[in-house]
């Protein structure tokens, strides 16, 4: 069975920053969210964290399910 992983990034320089994700069917669901309060030097690299532990997680899972067939 195939499946397909969708993730999507916004962002507009000055207002905000959006993660989302939508698994196959699944309604889309967002990962992260943020208004930008001319505070991104202090908020990016929390930003940039919780996106990248979200890839790497999803990674991490289709690897262990594409070992397992």
């Amino acid at each position: 069975m195939a499946n397909e992983l969708g993730l999507k990034i916004k962002w507009e320089n000055g207002v905000n920053f959006k993660m989302t994700s939508k698994l196959d069917a699944e309604e889309v669901k967002t990962v992260v969210e943020a208004d930008e309060n001319g505070h991104i030097a202090e908020t990016w690299p929390h930003l940039e964290n919780v996106c990248t532990a979200f890839f790497f997680s999803k990674m991490a899972e289709i690897g262990a399910a594409m070992k397992a067939e």
